[in-house]
C-alpha cells in the first residue's frame, strides 16, 4: 500500500471556516490539485448545477460557417426543383 500524499488539518480553524459558510449545504467539496511545481494543494469546489437545466438557454449563437451555410443553402435548393418537378401534371388537374 503506497501513501499519495497526507493531509492536516487544524480543526479549530475548519470549523471557523465552515461555520462562515453562508449555505445550507451539507457537503463541501474540495479538488486537489497539482501546482505547476509539483506540489499539491486543496481548492474547495464551488460548482452548482443550474437549477432550469437548460444548456442553451444562455449560450450566445455561433456564427455559421461559410461550407455550412453553402451547402444547407444547395440542399433547400434541391428539395425546391424537387418540389417543383413534383407538382407538374402530365394532364390538368380537373
Amino acid at each position: 500500500m503506497s501513501i499519495f500524499f497526507k493531509v492536516s488539518i487544524r480543526k479549530k480553524e475548519l470549523i471557523e471556516y465552515l461555520e462562515s459558510q453562508n449555505n445550507d449545504d451539507d457537503w463541501t467539496n474540495i479538488d486537489v490539485k497539482r501546482s505547476r511545481t509539483g506540489k499539491f494543494y486543496g481548492e474547495v469546489n464551488t460548482y452548482k448545477p443550474r437549477e432550469d437545466n437548460s444548456i442553451d438557454q444562455n449560450r450566445e449563437p455561433q456564427p455559421i460557417s461559410k461550407h455550412l451555410q453553402d451547402f444547407e443553402q444547395k440542399q433547400k435548393k434541391d428539395e425546391w426543383e424537387k418540389s417543383k418537378e413534383d407538382k407538374s401534371f402530365d394532364e390538368p388537374p380537373f
